[in-house]
């Protein structure tokens, strides 16, 4: 019995990817297509298509109590209309024209018994604040970019720091700051000088219920008058270029943005079968060059079916309103209030393929 487990073991240590290191592998893929009956909508974007998002994950760690993450994704998917609005974009929406490209890479270690630190590029708000929903997975759970997460958790991040305080049992404090062009030296852009976002939030994670506030103070830099989008765009086209000003005499760009966001989250597991979760978020908008303001809202509200007709597998409907412009002065209003509404099915064919 020793020699046997001694070849297994030799046979194990041979073929082994690494003794560090854990590779990860996913690959979504998707068929899409989509039907409008407004003429600004339609136009050439109602084709269905058929694409994928491939990922490699490297997990790293050196001492057993840190975390290096390297990711590298691949993929040619485009969301419907997005040419036109982020309102049906697509959690794995992915479009590197089929090149590899790093887009993840974070080192996490304890710098205490009870705060952690997490540091590197193309760091995301989840890395230090919690996500209280079950559908939240970028392709592994929801199937749009809306009802996979509050809106308010994009805000600007590209390098940055952050830390995750476990303040008692079932308390966890998270703060972050990250800038959206860090590596960039030009004006009006790296770490400092460029859109950044500081943000902080308070968690409980309790076993069955799960809830958080957040608040986030962001700039949204434009030094070369390209114009900005506010939280990734997840919203109407009144978030890109919300303030307009003259620039050039006759060029018109969107003006540099201050931004104040205020969130809620929570999520309940009722039932092993059953559950809910939801979310509020308020965003106070600031032109730079002057006191134009906008206010802009956004909520949604979940139920989850786990295991539905076979376990692995979840059902899941969800409703809310996308982030739009409610009231401003001296910027974009949307007229209308958009809704969204997503109903899924996860169906699990093993452990590995769903």
């Amino acid at each position: 019995r020793v020699d046997t487990l001694e070849a297994r073991t030799s046979e194990l240590e041979a073929n082994q990817f690494s003794t560090t290191t854990k590779l990860v592998g996913s690959v979504v893929f998707g068929q899409q297509g989509s039907i409008s009956s407004s003429d600004l909508l339609g136009s050439g974007s109602e084709n269905v298509t058929f694409s994928h998002r491939t990922r490699l994950l490297f997990i790293t760690s050196f001492t057993g109590q840190d975390k290096l993450i390297t990711r590298l994704e691949a993929g040619n998917v485009v969301s419907p209309f997005s040419n036109v609005t982020n309102l049906a974009g697509l959690s794995y929406a992915s479009n590197t024209g089929n090149t590899f490209n790093l887009t993840l890479l974070s080192y996490e270690f304890p710098l205490t018994d009870k705060i952690r630190v997490v540091v590197g590029q193309d760091v995301i708000m989840e890395d230090t604040h919690p996500l209280h929903s079950p559908l939240a997975g970028l392709g592994t759970g929801a199937i749009t970019t809306f009802a996979d997460r509050t809106p308010l958790l994009r805000q600007p991040s590209y390098g940055g720091l952050g830390l995750k305080w476990d303040l008692a049992k079932d308390w966890m404090v998270g703060l972050m700051y990250s800038a959206g062009s860090s590596p960039d030296p030009g004006a009006g852009k790296g770490l400092f000088d460029g859109s950044y976002s500081a943000s902080a939030s308070v968690n409980y994670l309790g076993p069955k219920f799960t809830a958080g506030l957040f608040y986030a103070h962001a700039y949204y830099s434009n030094p070369d008058n390209q114009g900005v989008t506010l939280l990734g765009g997840v919203g109407t086209q009144s978030l890109t270029n919300t303030f307009l000003r003259p620039v050039g005499g006759t060029t018109v760009t969107g003006d540099s943005v201050t931004t104040d966001s205020f969130g809620f989250q929570a999520s309940a597991q009722f039932t092993p079968h059953f559950g809910a979760h939801g979310w509020f978020g308020y965003v106070d908008a600031q032109a730079t060059h002057d006191n134009r303001d906008a206010e802009l809202y956004t909520w949604a509200l979940g139920v989850t079916f786990p295991d539905l007709f076979k376990q692995g597998s979840m059902g899941a409907i969800t409703f809310g309103k996308p982030l739009s412009v409610s009231s401003t002065f001296g910027g974009k209003k949307d007229d209308k209030t958009p809704y969204l509404l997503e109903v899924m099915y996860k169906y699990s064919l093993n452990d590995n393929i769903f």
